[in-house]
This record gives C-alpha cells, sequence and structure tokens, in this order.
C-alpha cells in the first residue's frame, strides 16, 4: 500500500510544473498578437514586425533592471492608457506647454516642455534624445541597456509628472523639480 501511495503522490506532484509550460507555450501567441495590434496605432519609424520584438526587449530589460512602476508606466504608454484629453474626444490645454488642442502621448512626446524635461534628464546620464515617439516608447534600436533604462525611468517621471498636472496639483513653474523628484522615486 505505501509503495503505490507514493507512486501516486510522485505523480501528482509534477502536474502543476507541466501544466504551466503547457499554459505558458500557448498565451505567448496571442499576448503577441495584443501587442501588436496595441502598437499599430501608433505612427512609428520602426517596422510594424520589429515593433513587437522591441517592445518585448524593453519589457524583459525593464523586468530585470527596473521597479514594477517604470514597467507598468511603459506599459500603460504603450497602449494609450494615459488620462488625456484625446482618450475622452475632448479639447483642452496641454499640462506642459499650454497650447490649446487635443492633448494625447503624441503631442505630449512632440510637446517642446515635455522634451526639454526629457533631454534634461537623459542628457545627466549620458544618452541623446531624437525627441520622435519611437525615443519616447524607449524602442529605439541603438539603445543599451542602461539607455533603455534611463529612457523607461524618464517616461515613468513625464507620466506621473503628467498625472500631477492634469489633477492641478503643482504650481506650473515648478515641472522641472517634481520631474527630477519622480526620476528620483522610479528607481
Amino acid at each position: 500500500m505505501v509503495d503505490v501511495r507514493s507512486g501516486w503522490l510522485q505523480t501528482r506532484a509534477g502536474w502543476q510544473g507541466q501544466l504551466v509550460k503547457l499554459i505558458a507555450k500557448q498565451t505567448s501567441g496571442p499576448a503577441r498578437l495584443h501587442l501588436r495590434r496595441r502598437l499599430d496605432r501608433w505612427t512609428l519609424a520602426t517596422l510594424p514586425r520589429h515593433r513587437v520584438s522591441r517592445a518585448l526587449k524593453v519589457l524583459e530589460i525593464l523586468s530585470r533592471m527596473s521597479t514594477p512602476r517604470v514597467q507598468a508606466a511603459f506599459l500603460r504608454t504603450l497602449f494609450n492608457g494615459w488620462c488625456t484629453g484625446c482618450r475622452f474626444q475632448k479639447h483642452g490645454h496641454c499640462p506642459f506647454c499650454g497650447q490649446l488642442g487635443i492633448v494625447s502621448i503624441e503631442h505630449i512626446a512632440a510637446c517642446p516642455r515635455a522634451r526639454q524635461l526629457l533631454a534634461t534628464h537623459l542628457h545627466r546620464k549620458g544618452l541623446e534624445s531624437n525627441h520622435s515617439l519611437d525615443d519616447f516608447f524607449c524602442t529605439t534600436l541603438h539603445d543599451t541597456e542602461e539607455g533603455i533604462l534611463a529612457r523607461g525611468e524618464g517616461l515613468y517621471a513625464m507620466y506621473r509628472l503628467h498625472n500631477t498636472l492634469r489633477r492641478g496639483c503643482l504650481p506650473s513653474n515648478d515641472h522641472a523639480g517634481a520631474f527630477l523628484q519622480f526620476c528620483r522615486a522610479a528607481k
């Protein structure tokens, strides 16, 4: 009786591992397809086939080197999850430059005031910014792991600053100080 029961326990002990392997293999295809559909929304210089692999590379690097808040800000950016006027079909003023119009992630990536904050942060890390949407999304080809980490931290700080300004919790003259504080909080 003991031999039968111990054999049953050994068989039972490996079933979760087997199931996880099966599930993990099945979900990678639909997850890549979902990510590709989300990335197709953006007008990026990167070819469609390479967008997904670059975004997954950035996610892999951020998962190893950064905090979960930076990873979440990156995903929220890719999936158009910022609370902007564009998402709610409303006109308003850009929280960074004050321009009247439809505020979107594309506008924030091109906004001169937001670009200046991000470029200053990257310059401190020894990096340059080409002010493109690909650069804003951390999917440029030439980035090292440290460069991707710095861009991810800058993206997180930009996301936090956008939310703070959107709620009116910050005086308009302290953008740089708050951005620097959010960059420090990203680590």
